[in-house]
C-alpha cells in the first residue's frame, strides 16, 4: 500500500492539510500526520487544534511514497530537508527543500 506523510508545524492551515489527508484516506492511500512541534498536538492558524498521528523523531520515511507540507503561518513554512528519490508536495506558501 502506498504511504503518505503529511507533517503538521504551529500555525498550518487546516484546508490544506486536512483537505489532502481526507482525499487520500477515502481514496485508499495510507496517509499518516506528522508533527513536527515535539507534541502531538499540533495548533492551526485558526486555534483548531489537530492531533497528529506521529511525531517527527519517531517516524520512519523509508516506507513513505510522498510528503506532504502544507502552508500556514509563518511558523508553519519550515524548511524540511530529506534525501532520496521520492515525491514531494509543497501546498500554497510552504517551503520545502528536497
Amino acid at each position: 500500500m502506498k504511504k503518505v506523510y503529511l507533517f503538521l508545524a504551529t500555525g498550518f492551515e487546516e484546508v490544506e492539510a486536512l483537505t489532502v489527508v481526507d482525499i487520500l484516506r477515502r481514496g485508499g492511500v495510507d496517509c499518516k500526520t506528522v508533527s513536527v512541534t515535539g507534541d502531538y498536538d499540533v495548533t492551526s492558524s485558526h486555534m483548531v487544534i489537530v492531533r497528529a498521528d506521529l511525531l517527527f523523531d519517531e517516524a520512519d520515511f523509508s516506507d513513505g511514497e510522498m510528503l506532504v507540507m502544507p502552508g500556514g503561518t509563518c511558523e508553519a513554512d519550515q524548511t524540511v530537508q530529506r534525501g532520496g528519490k521520492r515525491s514531494g508536495s509543497s501546498v500554497c506558501s510552504t517551503n520545502y527543500i528536497w
